[in-house]
């Protein structure tokens, strides 16, 4: 575990923050302080090792990050099969987004199932343009949720709304607790 402690003696404001990360080919990550969206990137894959680019991942999340920040990892979990085709992809991504958050001071590295945050946002069994719509309305930039041809990117919005369901969940749990004190 991350000691914090240490940071709090600075005087500076330490803040939570919170990346998110869909693992699919279309797939991306999102770097967030509370409940804002500071960075919000696609995976670069490449097409010689049909892998993601870990040094990409790694210098979009730099960028936004500060020396006394405190890091939470949020992936989205997926269940697949030994025999599926995309499991091996997908575990190929999770390893080179978890050896590029190792990179980083990280407090905790969460696995997110989706059908918790699309319970939490009522798109349980939802197209993937619904899930789309339903991210900017929640105020994901709608520049962001369309590539370039015009079609949806639908593993940035995945990504924007399983972060955004943790964090609410987790910003929650704390007032309850200061409310039952």
């Amino acid at each position: 575990m991350y000691n914090i402690s240490s940071k709090l003696t600075l005087g500076k404001q330490v803040r939570n923050i919170y990346i998110g990360f869909d693992c699919g080919w279309t797939g991306g990550g999102g770097v967030f302080h509370d409940t804002t969206l500071l960075k919000c990137f696609q995976f670069k894959v490449s097409t010689q090792y049909r892998m993601i680019d870990g040094e990409d991942i790694y210098q979009q999340i730099k960028t936004v990050l500060r020396e006394d920040d405190i890091v939470h990892g949020l992936i989205e979990k997926q269940h697949v099969k030994n025999n599926e085709s995309g499991s091996f992809t997908h575990a190929m991504n999770v390893g080179v987004i978890l050896n590029t958050l190792a990179r980083f001071p990280i407090a905790k590295i969460e696995d997110i199932a989706p059908i918790t945050w699309q319970k939490h946002f009522n798109v349980y069994k939802a197209s993937k343009k619904r899930i789309a719509l339903k991210a900017i309305e929640r105020g994901f930039p709608k520049e962001k949720a369309y590539g370039v041809r015009g079609g949806l990117l639908h593993g940035l919005t995945d990504m924007y709304l399983l972060t955004l369901c943790h964090i609410k969940t987790v910003i929650m749990s704390k007032k309850r607790k200061l409310n039952k004190k």
